[in-house]
């Protein structure tokens, strides 16, 4: 398996532009302090979406960014079963945190087999929000479990402003562990972001 590190600012500049077109990333071993990247929109089977995008002229685009060297201790976090895990859209956990982050920097799960509540207390006031489980499109918790865990409400909010990558987030959290949010991608590919308690 290749490990190749990329400037994130760059990434997520080019990234910026993506709205339904195919993303192919290319790398090449004889030259490997390039990244190419393109974004297509030839997709054969979205064919009336293109013809509305051609008319906001859309056009196929290249780009070519540098690799970087990254010096950096490797973390690796085990396969693992999470005490809870609850799933869902990534338009409305992007409003919510976007919301709760104008009111505290912690970001407090309250988890239960009766539901689950984000929570936050800042300077400017408290923001508290109930997740009934019949909104959520998953909802699993081991038997009795009552979970109060915080996190940063900065890196939560920045790992859910996407709503392009799919139509739903995955939460996993157990106590003492780092939350796992998990966008599923089409042909078993996946973006998995991780971040620690607060103690």
């Amino acid at each position: 398996m290749q490990t190749i590190n990329v400037d994130t600012g760059i990434f997520h500049t080019i990234l910026s532009h993506v709205n339904s077109d195919t993303l192919v990333l290319k790398y090449d071993e004889e030259n490997d302090d390039i990244l190419n990247i393109e974004l297509l929109c030839n997709d054969e089977s979205n064919k009336k979406e293109k013809e509305k995008e051609k008319s906001k002229k859309a056009f196929d685009r290249y780009f070519s960014i540098p690799l970087i060297d990254a010096d950096f201790e490797s973390i690796n976090i085990p396969e693992m079963e999470y005490d809870a895990e609850f799933k869902l859209e990534c338009k409305k956990i992007h409003d919510l945190t976007s919301q709760l982050i104008l009111f505290g920097n912690t970001l407090t799960i309250i988890c239960n087999e009766e539901g689950i509540d984000l929570k936050t207390i800042g300077d400017n006031g408290t923001m508290k929000v109930n997740l009934p489980i019949d909104d959520l499109s998953e909802f699993s918790i081991s038997e009795g479990e009552n979970m109060e865990i915080g996190y940063s409400l900065h890196y939560i909010h920045k790992m859910c402003l996407t709503t392009k990558l799919c139509k739903e987030v995955q939460f996993s959290i157990s106590e003492n562990f780092p939350i796992c949010i998990r966008y599923d991608l089409e042909q078993n590919s996946h973006v998995v972001f991780y971040v620690a308690p607060k103690m």
